[in-house]
């Protein structure tokens, strides 16, 4: 508020007193523009309700550049404001002033680098990186992109409002690409997380052309969400070519999966009802797409925010690129070699 004020000359107020409105000139686009400001504007500027600020996704990015030099604005009111916004990231431009004269390059550089998909995506790996001081990702030998769903925040209505924040039961759902390679260590971290049954999301054609692996003392749940008519050739073809079409074709992609998973999905649901004490993993080939959909699902159904759903999702790309040769001609295979090396690597990744 007093910031603001400190914008309003002193002869303004005798006109505000007298007439209920006084005109300032103010630099718009490079242009002084003579602007009129009433009694209402003036009250509005300073009793702005900034308390949404605090309903904001934990997710979102606030950034706030201040030059140091700032003769309108001091560095403590800047400091203040940033600390009532969550995620908060103020940036102190030494010998900066008001208008960030001939700083104006260095300032775009660093809005520009701030919320870039890069940076948004390190930030939110470093917030959710643990769940509870305990990490979210479990080294399990052999096995790719395991990772708990655990830990995000989820808005279940009324508790909400009263106070209570809710969150998601950590290790108690686990998502994973395939366990086709787990050795005998990750077999006992995956005991050691009292992992009970493992729902298997790949179809008969992946299960009879890589295998399965039986794991004892747990449940493999198979689940399919495509029929083998869905792996003729033909269908494949259609299918993956989808992913090479950039976000559209994920989107047109993920449609079918959520369509054909219905009674996938619906399986795991059930168990999450029926056996609630029962810690699981979900996972298909990759980890990624139809694993990806059920984590979609489970966090929206939750209320937990879109934005972080959609960064819960990048993670797959972030933290398990496949690059390995090996993995990728068992892809190759896996499509009859439809698709190359290239096209293979695009379409496993996280858009």
């Amino acid at each position: 508020m007093a910031a603001g004020l400190s914008l309003v000359e002193n002869s303004a107020f005798d006109s505000l007193k007298e007439q209920g409105y006084f005109y300032q000139n103010n630099k718009i686009r490079g242009e002084i523009i003579r602007m009129k400001v009433t009694k209402e504007d003036l009250h509005d500027f300073i009793n702005y309700d900034m308390s949404f600020v605090h309903k904001m996704p934990d997710t979102t990015s606030v950034l706030t550049c201040h030059g140091i030099m700032d003769e309108i604005v001091s560095v403590k009111d800047a400091t203040i404001f940033a600390n009532l916004i969550p995620n908060h990231t103020l940036k102190l431009l030494p010998g900066v002033n008001h208008n960030y004269s001939n700083k104006h390059n260095e300032l775009i550089k660093i809005i520009i680098n701030y919320f870039s998909n890069k940076s948004q995506s390190k930030r939110f790996n470093e917030k959710y990186l643990y769940v509870n001081s305990i990490s979210r990702y479990i080294f399990i030998d052999g096995v790719k992109n395991f990772r708990d769903l655990g830990g995000y925040q989820c808005d279940l209505g009324s508790r909400e409002e009263n106070g209570i924040q809710n969150f998601i039961r950590e290790r108690f759902i686990f998502r994973s690409g395939n366990l086709l390679s787990i050795t005998d260590d990750g077999i006992t971290t995956l005991r050691k997380l009292n992992v009970q049954k493992i729902f298997d999301l790949r179809s008969n054609p992946e299960v009879n052309k890589l295998g399965i692996k039986n794991i004892e003392g747990m449940t493999r749940v198979h689940a399919p969400v495509f029929n083998e008519d869905d792996y003729r050739p033909e269908a494949l073809f259609e299918r993956w070519k989808l992913y090479t079409r950039g976000t559209e074709g994920y989107s047109q992609a993920y449609m079918v999966i959520l369509e054909e998973g219905k009674r996938s999905y619906y399986k795991i649901f059930k168990h999450i009802l029926e056996y609630p004490t029962q810690p699981f993993v979900v996972h298909c080939t990759a980890g990624k797409d139809r694993t990806g959909i059920f984590a979609m699902l489970l966090l929206k159904l939750l209320g937990v925010n879109d934005d972080i759903i959609s960064r819960e999702y990048e993670l797959t790309h972030v933290n398990s690129r496949v690059t390995d040769p090996k993995e990728i001609k068992l892809y190759i295979k896996l499509t009859n070699n439809y698709f190359d090396e290239e096209e293979i690597k695009e379409t496993l990744s996280a858009r």
